[in-house]
């Protein structure tokens, strides 16, 4: 490079305002200071930049030429400082969540309304999958972080916090009101249809391992792909199931379903927050992961 980087500063903005008076009033330097940058850069180009007007100066061809390439390559750096000051102060920039619906539903969703009020510039991406689909996500890059539910099996590598832990009943729609008195085995239930989750979920591998242990197998009548559907399916009589206490909740206060006790309490599920600590997160991401993290958030 010819000429040093700061002769093409000065130079950008004695050619965009094309008066050396108003070049340096912007610069916060003075004309004198200015006019001899553009004499040194004239110098070591070899040529002329600026002829003299009536009312400041023009471009030579020569001068047209560097503006025309230097404009775009300065106002990007510029545009560029903006955006990580912007993303520092968390007054912009953008966050990438991949989630398992029922980690979204269960925990997560007043969490991330907090996080929107309180940072309303960063642009939240949120992107639903399932858990080996999040985690799948997380190591390609393609999000920042991942919440799935437990149980699940980590590749090494992956950081995880658990965010909370949710209970889950057995429901049923009005067809099986019945069955709301009186506490059932899981054995007494296999009577009746049962609505679950697809096999290739982890909510499907934690209740064929509850009813294993019960000498049970867990087959669903009603398999579907995600788990916001499950309960629909409920309501409307197709069967029994068991769903996320936080989700089945309006429905058992509104009366489309009824609570079936079990004899044997169901475990707890945990929601847990995924990351990779071999990639750093953004200032917008790193907020989003303290957001999460804080129950009263």
């Amino acid at each position: 490079m010819a000429a040093d980087l700061d002769l093409y500063r000065i130079f950008y903005h004695v050619a965009k305002y094309q008066n050396f008076t108003r070049a340096a009033e912007v610069l916060l330097s003075s004309q004198p200071s200015v006019t001899r940058a553009m004499q040194n850069l004239e110098s070591e180009l070899g040529c002329r930049l600026f002829v003299r007007s009536g009312r400041g100066v023009q471009l030579t061809a020569e001068g047209q030429l560097l503006y025309s390439r230097i404009a775009p390559a300065y106002e990007s750096i510029v545009r560029a400082e903006e955006e990580i000051a912007g993303a520092l102060s968390l007054s912009q920039g953008a966050a990438y969540l991949g989630t398992t619906g029922m980690a979204l539903h269960c925990l997560l969703l007043h969490r991330l309304r907090a996080f929107c009020t309180a940072f309303p510039g960063i642009r939240l991406r949120i992107s639903d999958y399932s858990t080996p689909q999040a985690i799948r996500a997380l190591q390609a890059g393609s999000v920042d972080m991942a919440t799935i539910t437990t149980p699940a099996q980590l590749p090494a590598g992956l950081r995880r916090t658990a965010l909370g832990d949710f209970e889950e009943v057995m429901v049923g729609g009005p067809r099986f009101a019945a069955l709301a008195s009186g506490s059932h085995t899981l054995s007494q239930l296999t009577q009746y249809p049962l609505v679950g989750l697809s096999s290739d979920t982890v909510t499907y591998a934690f209740y064929r391992d509850i009813y294993a242990e019960s000498a049970l197998d867990f087959s669903p009548d009603v398999q579907l792909s995600t788990s916001d559907l499950v309960l629909p399916a409920i309501a409307h009589d197709l069967g029994i199931g068991f769903v996320p206490l936080p989700i089945a909740r309006p429905a058992l206060q509104s009366g489309q379903v009824v609570r079936i006790p079990l004899a044997q309490p169901l475990p707890r599920r945990q929601v847990w927050l995924l990351t990779d600590p071999r990639r750093s997160l953004s200032p917008a991401a790193r907020a989003l992961y303290r957001a999460l993290r804080q129950q009263d958030f």
